[in-house]
C-alpha cells in the first residue's frame, strides 16, 4: 500500500511514519529495508530504481520521500487550470510508477501542509491512502493529553491538562516530551497542576511570553501589568528588554522572508522556530511594516542606553517602551508612534 502523510502537525505525522515502518517483518534486517529519499534533490528514475529494488531477507520494504509534493504548491498557473493540464514535468509520469511499483514495496510521501489543488498531489492521490494531521484544536490537545498519559500508563487531572494546553499550544512533540517526564517525576501517582508548574520550563516561563505576545499585539494595559508583575518578582529590566528586542528580531527575519516569498518549508530554518512559536511569529509579523520594526528596534536600542547612562529608573523606561510598541500595534493606522 502507499501513502501520503501530510500536515503542520509533524508529531503526529512522525508517529504515523513509524506506525507503518514497524509494521515490516520483524528481523534483524528491517533498518536495510527502509529507504529515506530528498524529495527536493531525487528525480524521478531514481525513485523508480528505488522502488524496484528487492528486499532484503524481508518480504516487504519501505520507500519515503520527503518534501517532494509541497515542491510543487502554488505553482499550478491560470493557464494550467483553463486546460485542465497539471504541469508536473518529469513527474507526469508518478502515477505510472505507483500503480506498477512491485507489492514488496510501500512509497509513504510525507510533506507538509498541502493544498487542495497541489498538482501533483491531484495527479497521485487516487493511488495513495490519504492521512492528513492538521493542528489540532485546544479541545482537540486536551482530548490528546488524557490519551496519552492513558498509555503511559498514569494520570492526569483537568487542571494539570489546561496547564499544558495554554502554555505550550498546539506543539504535541512538546507536550509529550513534557509529560514523559512529569509522568517519572510523578512516579504513578496522578500528575497535578503543581507539577506542571514545577516541572515543566514552559509554564514557568510563560508570563514572559505573555507579556511579550500583548506588547506586539496592541493589549498595552496586560502588557504593562505582567511587566510590572514580573519586575516584582525579580526579572531584571534588562533581561526583559532582551526577550523584547529577540523577538523584534524574529519578526524582521520574519518579514523579510515572506517580502523575498521564501517557501514555508524553509521558514522553520531560516527563523530558528517550528510549530506553534513559527506560526506565531509569522501571524505576528504581519501585524507591522518593516519601517516599524525598524523604528522598534531603535527605540529599545535608546531604551538599553537610558537604563544603563541616564538617571531615569529601569522601570520607566520600560513603561515607556511598551507603550509606545503595544500602542502602535494597536493603532487602526498600524502606526508607531514616534
Amino acid at each position: 500500500m502507499h501513502y501520503i502523510l501530510f500536515g503542520d502537525d509533524d508529531f503526529s505525522r512522525d508517529e504515523a511514519l513509524k506506525s507503518i515502518t514497524e509494521s515490516l517483518d520483524d528481523n534483524d534486517f528491517k533498518d536495510a529495508n527502509v529507504t529515506v529519499l530528498d524529495g527536493n534533490t531525487i528525480g524521478i528514475d531514481q525513485l523508480i530504481h528505488t522502488c524496484n529494488t528487492t528486499p532484503f531477507l524481508s518480504s516487504k520494504r519501505t520507500v519515503i520521500v520527503k518534501n517532494l509534493v509541497s515542491k510543487f504548491e502554488k505553482q499550478w498557473s491560470s493557464k494550467s487550470r483553463r486546460s485542465k493540464k497539471l504541469d508536473v514535468g518529469e513527474w507526469d509520469g508518478l502515477d505510472e510508477c505507483l500503480k506498477t511499483s512491485p507489492p514488496s514495496t510501500d512509497i509513504v510521501f510525507v510533506d507538509g501542509t498541502l493544498s487542495t489543488t497541489n498538482p501533483l498531489f491531484l495527479s497521485i492521490k487516487d493511488q495513495l491512502k490519504v492521512i492528513s494531521f492538521p493542528t489540532p484544536t485546544p479541545e482537540g490537545v486536551r482530548k490528546w493529553i488524557f490519551e496519552r498519559v492513558n498509555k503511559l500508563k498514569s494520570t492526569i487531572n483537568a487542571d494539570a491538562v489546561e496547564s499544558l494546553t495554554s502554555t505550550i499550544g498546539p506543539d504535541l512533540r512538546t507536550i509529550a516530551n513534557e509529560l514523559d517526564k512529569l509522568v517519572a517525576y510523578k512516579g504513578g501517582d496522578e500528575i497535578l497542576k503543581k507539577d506542571v508548574e514545577i516541572m515543566v520550563s514552559y509554564t514557568r516561563e510563560s508570563n514572559i511570553f505573555a507579556a511579550i505576545d500583548a506588547i506586539f499585539e496592541g493589549k498595552t494595559g496586560l502588557a504593562l501589568n505582567l511587566i510590572h508583575n514580573l519586575l516584582e518578582s525579580g526579572s531584571a529590566a534588562t533581561y526583559l528588554l532582551s526577550m523584547v528586542a529577540r523577538q523584534v528580531r524574529l519578526l524582521i527575519i520574519a518579514k523579510d522572508l515572506k517580502s523575498r516569498n521564501i517557501p514555508e518549508r524553509e521558514h522553520a530554518t531560516k527563523i530558528g522556530l517550528s510549530g506553534y512559536p513559527l506560526r506565531k511569529t509569522m501571524e505576528q509579523s504581519t501585524k507591522f511594516t518593516s519601517q516599524e520594526l525598524f523604528h522598534i528596534h531603535k527605540l529599545l536600542i535608546e531604551t538599553d542606553l537610558c537604563i544603563k547612562t541616564s538617571s531615569t529608573d529601569e522601570e520607566t523606561a520600560l513603561d515607556i517602551l511598551v507603550s509606545k510598541i503595544s500602542t502602535g500595534a494597536n493603532n487602526t493606522s498600524n502606526t508607531i508612534t514616534k
